[in-house]
């Protein structure tokens, strides 16, 4: 099918309050998708709402939409305990406990993890191929549908949009949860690399386009939506728990011209659920009653490891009084694997 044009010429405050040009918020995208029919049904998402690996799978789908090649089935996943009053917990259930709810959920993610995806194979192959973890599923979509531009067709720019994906796994997103779970100097020192992070990606980002979107103007890619669902989280979660605030100085100019872009483009606004929503769903991180995935990876819930550094441990039990006792500080960062809610 031809692929329509974009507008992607609405502003946006720069503070992270974009506003969509198609008026359609999160919780308007995910009612609209939830109903079911022929089209929607060639490709399942099984997403949680909160959760940005999963918000990137959805953007990527939503961009589809936009171009018209493409339609999904949003099935909503709550891998978390629900709490007194309704209230959201980052209490996770157990993988059996998962299997009981959500059967064709597990089925297509075996370790219980938001996101995945079925895609019905093509022609007369009915069968629903189960694709799971954010990037896997992001490049699989890029894949089935080269002409849609998620991943660039120039080896060079594909390379500069694994580059940066990679920098964001490892070198941001990991700082984001530390700066909200640890206290202290090992919080001052996940803020500081996470600035540091941001100043790289800043960089690596101009050298590639100096407005717009990653690759510049409106050219949307996998790039968009490595780092867009965690700038989205800087004011919404770092900001209301731990003060942060990402510097307005040259070093992040680039950042913001380029959140700017994309927190006005259609597909992406259309999946930024209510910011006071989102940040009540992070307190559980902040107070540090999380026993998430990401939880144990970076606070050791459930062992004695911490990832504060080469040689360097602090008793688990204290760290998690200490969140719990504290919620002062400053924020910052991300994540290697694509499971994180």
């Amino acid at each position: 099918r031809r692929l329509r044009r974009i507008n992607t010429s609405i502003p946006s405050d720069q503070c992270g309050g974009a506003q969509s040009f198609s008026a359609m918020g999160g919780e308007e995208t995910i009612e609209l998708h939830e109903t079911s029919n022929a089209e929607r049904e060639r490709i399942i998402l099984y997403s949680s709402w909160f959760c940005p690996c999963a918000q990137r799978t959805w953007i990527c789908l939503e961009y589809l939409v936009e171009l018209g090649i493409a339609d999904y089935l949003y099935v909503p996943i709550n891998p978390y305990q629900v709490g007194p009053g309704g209230a959201d917990t980052k209490t996770s259930l157990s993988l059996e406990e998962k299997q009981r709810i959500y059967p064709k959920f597990v089925a297509a993610s075996p370790r219980g993890l938001v996101p995945a995806i079925e895609h019905r194979g093509s022609g007369d192959d009915k069968t629903m191929y189960p694709v799971n973890d954010s990037l896997v599923t992001c490049e699989f979509l890029a894949d089935t549908y080269p002409d849609s531009g998620l991943m660039p067709a120039s080896p060079i720019e594909k390379a500069k949009v694994r580059m940066f994906w990679e920098h964001c796994a490892s070198q941001l997103i990991p700082h984001f949860y530390k700066i909200l779970m640890f206290k202290g100097e090992h919080r001052e020192q996940a803020r500081l690399d996470f600035l540091a992070g941001m100043r790289t990606a800043n960089a690596k980002m101009l050298a590639v386009s100096p407005e717009g979107l990653f690759l510049g103007g409106n050219r949307f890619s996998l790039a968009d939506v490595a780092l867009g669902p965690w700038m989205q989280r800087i004011p919404t979660v770092l900001g209301a728990y731990r003060g942060f605030v990402l510097p307005r100085t040259p070093e992040y100019e680039r950042l913001y011209s380029w959140w700017e872009a994309l927190s006005a483009f259609g597909p992406f606004a259309r999946c930024m659920v209510d910011k006071d929503r989102l940040e009540r769903n992070y307190i559980g991180y902040a107070d540090g009653s999380a026993t998430s995935e990401v939880a144990r990876e970076w606070a050791g819930v459930d062992n004695t490891r911490t990832h504060l550094g080469p040689k360097e441990t602090v008793a688990i039990p204290t760290l998690i009084q200490e969140a719990k006792t504290d919620t002062s500080g400053n924020p910052s960062s991300s994540l290697r694997r694509g499971v994180v809610t």
